[in-house]
C-alpha cells in the first residue's frame, strides 16, 4: 500500500491560471508549471531553472481529434534548455 503524502501549489502572482510552484513534502525536488508567455521575466527569477531536472513542455493538437503535443527532455541547468526551446518551439 502505498504512503499519504502532501501536495503544497503556491501561485506567487495570486493568478491560478499563472505560475504554479509544486512541492511535495519530504522530497527534494520541486515543479514549476507556467503559461509559454510568462517564461522571459520568470526565467530570471527563479532559482530552480539554474539546476538539473526534467521539464515537460505541452503544446496544441496537430488537430482537433488529436491529443495536445507533449516534449519531455532533461538538461544540468534547464534554464538553458527551456530558453533554446522558447525560441525554436511552439510550444
Amino acid at each position: 500500500m502505498s504512503e499519504p503524502f502532501t501536495i503544497r501549489v503556491f501561485v506567487p502572482n495570486g493568478d491560478p491560471r499563472g505560475t504554479k510552484i509544486i512541492e511535495q513534502l519530504n522530497w527534494t525536488g520541486v515543479g514549476v508549471a507556467f503559461p509559454r508567455a510568462v517564461w522571459p521575466e520568470l526565467s530570471k527569477t527563479r532559482d530552480e531553472f539554474a539546476r538539473a531536472g526534467v521539464y515537460v513542455l505541452v503544446g496544441p493538437a496537430e488537430s482537433e481529434d488529436d491529443l495536445p503535443t507533449v516534449y519531455v527532455g532533461q538538461g544540468d541547468v534547464i534554464r538553458n534548455r527551456i530558453s533554446d526551446h522558447y525560441r525554436q518551439k511552439n510550444f
